[in-house]
């Protein structure tokens, strides 16, 4: 910009210069066509003055537009990043929404539960207190008998007893199998073959006396007694699985099955004393149930 003013400037000078030694040896028409050509000389350098302004002004806009340019592009990454947080927050919302909603209807099936607990502690107080009447146990002596069976079920399970050292096996012979000698005595038993189920389940207890499965061998074979017809051998079965084996899951059952095999042997009190029992030492268990509505039964 300054190179074309000072061009400008230099050729102004000379267009005077000029004139002036025209004038000097000019005559008046002369003179008179000078002052027209000074003119539009004076004329093309104020053209040539304003389109240098506007070439300057029109560079300071394209700088200024190039400013603004980078700014509104700025101001679309930052409402592109607002967006974008704003989207975020709201699917976070509408997640807390969701967990609500799931939160409300836990809390009622909760309550749902709740209340049917409660229904249900009614109803078994209420079987409690029936069963204490009809069957003349004292409640104090019920209740201790329910702690006992609440230990039992919040206790932690037994450790393993090891079992006895087996026996060598002779060359060729095929290992000793615990579990397969149970299942083939059991299913003697449902055959009918008892004298062979006797056999195993007694084969068992001999080389597995502490298992979850002892108890239910002693049962069985007292069952099978039953089935021969030897009641005193099957009561005896009967009173030897449940004492030997209290804890077992087949203990209720084999005071229950005890006292209607007494009930068979004609001992009413024997029979008496067995449901009893089952209900002091079981009172959660169905067989407690069972001997609370035969205690009920006006036989007895």
């Amino acid at each position: 910009m300054t190179h074309s003013v000072d061009c400008r400037a230099a050729f102004r000078a000379a267009a005077l210069a000029l004139a002036m030694a025209a004038a000097a040896c000019a005559s008046a028409g002369e003179k008179e066509q000078l002052g027209r050509i000074e003119q539009r000389l004076d004329l093309v350098y104020n053209n040539s003055r304003a389109q240098a302004d506007v070439a300057a002004n029109l560079e300071e806009l394209t700088r200024a537009s190039t400013t603004l340019a980078g700014k509104v592009e700025e101001l679309n990454a930052r409402q592109q990043m607002l967006s974008d947080r704003l989207d975020r927050l709201e699917r976070g919302l509408a997640q807390r929404a969701e967990g609500g909603e799931e939160l409300r209807a836990a809390n009622i099936r909760l309550e749902a539960i709740n209340q049917r607990l409660l229904t249900l502690s009614a109803e078994t107080l209420a079987f409690i207190e029936l069963m204490e009447k009809k069957s003349g146990i004292a409640a104090d002596r019920h209740q201790q008998a329910v702690a006992r069976a609440a230990e039992r079920v919040d206790a932690p399970p037994p450790a393993a007893a090891s079992a006895p050292a087996a026996a060598p096996q002779m060359e060729g012979a095929a290992p000793f199998d615990p579990g397969a000698l149970y299942q083939r005595a059991y299913e003697q038993y449902l055959r009918g073959a008892y004298d062979d189920a006797v056999a195993g389940f007694t084969e068992y207890l001999k080389a597995q006396p502490e298992t979850e499965l002892s108890d239910n061998a002693a049962y069985w074979i007292a069952e099978a007694r039953l089935a021969k017809q030897e009641p005193e051998a099957a009561l005896a079965a009967f009173d030897e699985a449940a004492a030997k084996y209290p804890d077992g899951n087949k203990a209720p059952a084999a005071l229950l099955r005890a006292a209607e095999t007494l009930e068979r042997l004609g001992n009413p009190a024997g029979a008496r004393e067995r449901l009893k029992m089952v209900i002091e030492r079981y009172p959660t268990s169905g067989e407690a149930l069972a001997a609370a509505k035969k205690l009920e039964s006006p036989a007895r």
